[in-house]
């Protein structure tokens, strides 16, 4: 396991259309063909390999990215509302990953814990 950092309030503060405007214009995905970014997620029943294939395929999509907060920040908030769901790869990130920063984030606004303290699977 290793930590998935949250972004930080520098980016958390900024408002949703800078996020949306800052990623589409200079985020590695805003020029490039669409597939990429949205390979075929693995099914629920999919091998533990399956997942972590994913996972680092999602890495070594975004890597190098400048706005990958910025992205991983936006990500999270499509995601928070109720039966939405980003498909793909944002912010580094398979879905079940930022499901799981998701809570963490939820849970530490919560006042339950603090919002690094578990480690999420990479």
């Amino acid at each position: 396991m290793s930590r998935i950092s949250l972004p930080g309030p520098e980016i958390a503060d900024r408002p949703t259309s800078v996020l949306s405007h800052r990623v589409g214009a200079a985020g590695l995905c805003s020029d490039s063909a669409s597939d990429r970014w949205f390979p075929a997620e693995p099914g629920n029943s999919a091998s533990d390999k399956a997942r972590q294939d994913y996972e680092l395929y999602a890495r070594a999509a975004c890597l190098g990215c400048t706005v990958l907060m910025e992205c991983r920040e936006l990500a999270l908030r499509i995601e928070a509302h109720p039966r939405v769901r980003a498909h793909g790869v944002w912010g580094g990130l398979a879905p079940w990953e930022r499901d799981a920063l998701r809570r963490r984030r939820e849970h530490a606004r919560r006042g339950n814990e603090p919002a690094e303290s578990p480690a999420v699977a990479s």
